[in-house]
C-alpha cells in the first residue's frame, strides 16, 4: 500500500486511503505512485513553503531549454532591444532556488523573451493586469516592463 511506505502526513494518509479503498480501476499506475512519492518526498524536505519551486517542476514550470523550437521562435521574433533586455534580466539569480544555475537561467530567459513577444501582441493590454499568489515561492524572473 502506497501510504504505508511513505510516513505521510495525516491528512496526506486519509487522502491515499480513500483513493486505495475505492474500485481498482481508479487506483494510480506504477507511473502515479513514483511520481506521487516524488511529490511527497520533495514535500518532506523542502516543505510546502517551496512548492512552486519543487513539486511545480513536475507538472508545470518546465525548463524550456535553448535547443527548444518555441525558445528558438521567441529569439527571432522579438525584437532586438527586447531580445537584449530579456538577456540582461536573465541574470539575477535566488541562491536559495531549487532550480539549478543553468535552469535558473534558461527558465528566467525564455519567461523574459516569451513576456516580451506577449507584450509586443496584446493589444488589449490583459498583461498589465496579470498578478499572483507568492505562497510557495514562485519562480520570479524579474520582467522589467
Amino acid at each position: 500500500m502506497l501510504n504505508n511506505t511513505i510516513h505521510q502526513e495525516p491528512s496526506l494518509d486519509l487522502m491515499f486511503d480513500s483513493l486505495l479503498s475505492g474500485k481498482a480501476v481508479y487506483h494510480p499506475s506504477e507511473f502515479w505512485k513514483i511520481l506521487n512519492k516524488k511529490n511527497i518526498d520533495q514535500l518532506h524536505k523542502d516543505g510546502l513553503q517551496n512548492l512552486k519551486q519543487t513539486i511545480a517542476t513536475n507538472y508545470f514550470t518546465w525548463v524550456i531549454g535553448c535547443t527548444n523550437p518555441q525558445f528558438r521562435y521567441l529569439i527571432i521574433n522579438i525584437s532586438i532591444k527586447n531580445l537584449m533586455v530579456s538577456l540582461k534580466n536573465s541574470f539575477s539569480f535566488k541562491k536559495s532556488s531549487r532550480i539549478s544555475f543553468w535552469k535558473q537561467l534558461q527558465l528566467s530567459f525564455f519567461t523574459q523573451m516569451l513576456w516580451k513577444f506577449t507584450e509586443q501582441i496584446d493589444s488589449k493590454q490583459l498583461l498589465s493586469n496579470l498578478s499572483g499568489p507568492l505562497e510557495g515561492n514562485p519562480f520570479s524572473p524579474n520582467l522589467e516592463h
